[in-house]
């Protein structure tokens, strides 16, 4: 209990975590308690379920905001105490989730995990140029390599059967061509591999991939933000579980500037 802590220079940084965790404690648990009331109340039963659970989900996600607020946005000069911090760190240092390893090890090196727990990583380029190709393939490649599923929503872009033919196309590194049109099971060879070592070798490499990766596929054309949300929610708690791993990734993201 802080109030009969004496806070020194040694501790100061605890304290104020400790006293910030218990203050986000106390606000979540009112905006729960008033949302209980709300539906303890009784609702209106005009009202779809869809709205009820977005105005919980929305006052909840508001609440959080609220206890999470920093000030990041003040300026601050980073290199003022940076070797005090990280000296903080080495003496402090809690083990903790930072992302599963991708499968590129320079990117993996610069950046660290692109699903590092509790961010979000924009991809930001031109129309054609390969963000779905890279992400999908990121997406994959770090399932395989950690064996966590991927959850993808697709904003309308691309439909299940083509992300197939993309991502066989990059594991077996074959022209996508071969698999939109069956080329990979009827050709007599290709590049100095006969038909029947490619056939074989596609079919292992598929069934390998197939037995090891979870990647589920959701259309979200024309859903709104909550709605996408919402289905978020739905799909982790049912094909994931609580407190299981995942990765999500989401094509696209559409600006207006």
């Amino acid at each position: 209990n802080l109030a009969f802590r004496k806070i020194t220079k040694e501790v100061w940084k605890t304290a104020i975590d400790e006293l910030k965790k218990f203050s986000a404690r106390r606000e979540l648990v009112d905006t729960m308690r008033r949302e209980i009331s709300f539906l303890e109340r009784g609702v209106d039963p005009s009202v779809p379920l869809p709205e009820i659970i977005s105005r919980i989900d929305r006052n909840l996600n508001e609440a959080i905001q609220e206890v999470t607020f920093t000030d990041e946005n003040v300026e601050t000069n980073l290199f003022a105490t940076i070797d005090e911090d990280m000296e903080y760190i080495v003496d402090n240092f809690k083990e903790e989730d930072i992302g599963p390893e991708g499968p590129y090890p320079r990117l993996h090196k610069m950046y660290g995990s692109l699903f590092r727990p509790g961010n979000i990583t924009f991809l930001v380029a031109r129309a054609k140029v390969g963000k779905t190709t890279f992400a999908l393939d990121y997406s994959i490649r770090t399932a395989m390599k950690n064996k966590i599923p991927i959850i993808h929503f697709d904003n309308g872009e691309m439909s299940a059967e083509e992300l197939k033919f993309r991502i066989c196309a990059a594991l077996t590194n074959l022209p996508i061509t071969f698999f939109e049109r069956g080329t990979w099971g009827t050709i007599p060879s290709y590049k100095g591999e006969s038909g029947d070592k490619l056939r074989a070798r596609v079919k292992k490499i598929l069934k390998e991939w197939r037995d090891c990766v979870q990647f589920h596929y959701y259309s979200i054309a024309g859903m709104s933000g909550e709605e996408v949300s919402n289905l978020l929610k739905r799909v982790y708690y049912t094909k994931i579980g609580r407190g299981n791993r995942c990765g999500l990734s989401l094509d696209y993201v559409k600006l207006d500037f």
